[in-house]
């Protein structure tokens, strides 16, 4: 992503959506934009001076880095950040696309099958969706149980899925550069037979 060019003022990602460690992430942000944040914790080497009635903060960013670092989790964001470079980004959205394309085309021919969302596979490996009268948790387990797995649920978007009128939430396949052609095939296999099974 070109920061300038898309002149965002603040982007966040998370390290577990890009093969780094859970709990970590990062966040970007113009520095006259940082520059207006309070600190949220305060403490270690977040202050210059402090007594008992006034307080002097650091600079950005050791302000807003109140407590002990993780340590670790950063040289596994950094590890991450250095594989996914070596594999290449580009590399890595061409070859999702594809699989997205064989996952989306797949789910749209079952016809018990409701899509939520775009339809173009172009926007992003992932595809929510749901099985009239089938519940999306039975779904999901009984898929589990066949090591396929897929998430089921509000997705933390539980306000989205009230205002389409879907307030349990959907089944949700998600795809990354690890995975095949031939896992998309098993996983639409499998769903059949198992709306089969169940209806």
């Amino acid at each position: 992503m070109d920061m300038k060019k898309l002149d965002l003022d603040f982007i966040a990602f998370s390290s577990h959506k890009m093969c780094g460690p859970a709990g970590m992430g990062c966040l970007y942000g113009k520095n006259e934009v940082i520059e207006k944040i309070s600190p949220f914790l305060v403490g270690g080497e977040t202050i210059l001076d402090s007594d008992l009635n006034y307080h002097k903060f650091e600079k950005i960013p050791e302000r807003l880095e109140g407590g002990v670092q993780n340590m670790s989790g950063i040289i596994g964001i950094g590890a991450a950040v250095e594989y996914l470079g070596n594999i290449g980004m580009k590399n890595i959205e061409k070859y999702e696309k594809k699989l997205t394309k064989n996952l989306i085309e797949g789910l749209m021919g079952i016809p018990e099958l409701s899509l939520i969302g775009p339809k173009d596979h172009e926007k992003n490996p992932v595809a929510c969706f749901n099985i009239n009268g089938i519940k999306h948790h039975t779904i999901a387990i009984v898929l589990d149980k066949e090591s396929i797995l897929i998430k089921s649920g509000g997705h933390c978007t539980y306000q989205f899925f009230k205002f389409i009128n879907q307030p349990k939430g959907s089944l949700r396949a998600s795809l990354y550069f690890y995975n095949t052609k031939e896992e998309i095939d098993i996983f639409l296999e499998r769903l059949k037979h198992i709306i089969k099974v169940l209806r």
